[in-house]
Order: structure tokens, then C-alpha cells, then sequence
């Protein structure tokens, strides 16, 4: 009642109790495998910057997030699989270690360099503007990447859920899953052009 009448006098602009649900898909950035390729290979001189790309393209490779990206322990590797119970949903991921991801690893000796949330996500805007992106880099991006690189080469939503450490694939459904145009496009004309 008090709230309403909040309203009412204008106090609130709207109750807090009215809750507007959409159920419009959200469109989220993404870098492409060409753009994490191009990262990869271009020598940086600033050691900051290129273990931050390193991190990042760490992320995009294994779409692990941020919190389990930084509690990462060699020990999590069995038999060229990473193997980890995600921090935010105690959920099992399971990622194939490709050769870029290894490199990687190898590099850092499998340690790789902590660094705090925040202050990754402002030197991933710095890393956007290094290799002038057009999006802004976030640590959240990375996994979307990874996701949506999975869903346009074929991958089945089960897989990248797994992957993903989802407990659902609805959840990889809502969220993570973008098809380019011209995977669409590309998918419709295998069946009709074989």
C-alpha cells in the first residue's frame, strides 16, 4: 500500500513489484576465429598486454569464465581434457585442449597470471583498441565467442552445454547461442544444393 501510494505521489517512478519480463533474445558481441588468429599470431612488445591477450584468448578457446579461468590448476588436465567443476554453478565442464590452448599453457607453465576482474576487463578494452575492434572487449565476451564459434561449425547445443558447465541446454539456448547469417544461409543451401 505504502508503495503504491509512493507512486501514486510520485515518489517512485514505478513499484519495484512491477517486473517486465521480455522475451526478446539479446544480440551479444563476439570475436571471431579469424579476429582470436590474428590476435594470437601478431607479436606484442608490452609483456601486460600480451598476457592479457593470452588470457583472453585463453577464454575464447576453452569458454571458461573468468572465476574459473583464474582458479585453473594443471592438475584440473586429464589426458588432454580440462576437467572443472565451474565456481558459479558447481557444474562440470568439460573442454578439449587444443593445440593454441596448450601453447598457452606451456607458456605460463601452466600458472597463468592473476589478475582481479576489473582490472582485466579495463586492459580488454585497452587489447580492443591495440587491435582496433570495433566491439568492446569484456571477460564475458570470451565466452560467448567461444559458444557461438561452437554453434556456427555444427557443434550440437548438448556439447557446447557440456563445455559450457550448463546444467541445461536451454540455458546455452537462450544465452549463448548466435548463428552468423551466413551459417544460416549456408545451412538452407546444403539441403537444397547438397
Amino acid at each position: 500500500k505504502i508503495l503504491v501510494m509512493a507512486v501514486n505521489e510520485g515518489i517512485l517512478k514505478t513499484s519495484p513489484f512491477k517486473l517486465v519480463i521480455s522475451n526478446e533474445k539479446m544480440e551479444y558481441d563476439v570475436v571471431d576465429y579469424d579476429t582470436i588468429m590474428t590476435m594470437y599470431n601478431k607479436e606484442i612488445n608490452d609483456s601486460r598486454i600480451e598476457q592479457i591477450r593470452d588470457i583472453f584468448i585463453l577464454q575464447c578457446m576453452t569458454g571458461m569464465a573468468y572465476i574459473d579461468l583464474m582458479s585453473f590448476k594443471k592438475e584440473m588436465i586429464q589426458d588432454d581434457i580440462i576437467i572443472i567443476n565451474r565456481k558459479k554453478t558447481n557444474v562440470q565442464s568439460i573442454i578439449p585442449i587444443l593445440d593454441i590452448t596448450k601453447e598457452i599453457l606451456i607458456k605460463y607453465d601452466y600458472q597463468l597470471p592473476l589478475i582481479s576482474n576489473q582490472k582485466y576487463n579495463m586492459y580488454l578494452k585497452v587489447l580492443g583498441d591495440y587491435f582496433n575492434l570495433n566491439i568492446s572487449l569484456h571477460s564475458h565476451l570470451a565466452r560467448h565467442s567461444f559458444a557461438c564459434m561452437l554453434i556456427n561449425k555444427g557443434v550440437d547445443l548438448k556439447t557446447i552445454a557440456s563445455a559450457l558447465g550448463h546444467s541445461s541446454v536451454k540455458i546455452t539456448e537462450s544465452v549463448y547461442a548466435q548463428m552468423t547469417k551466413r551459417t544460416i544461409v549456408d545451412n538452407i543451401k546444403k539441403v537444397y544444393e547438397g
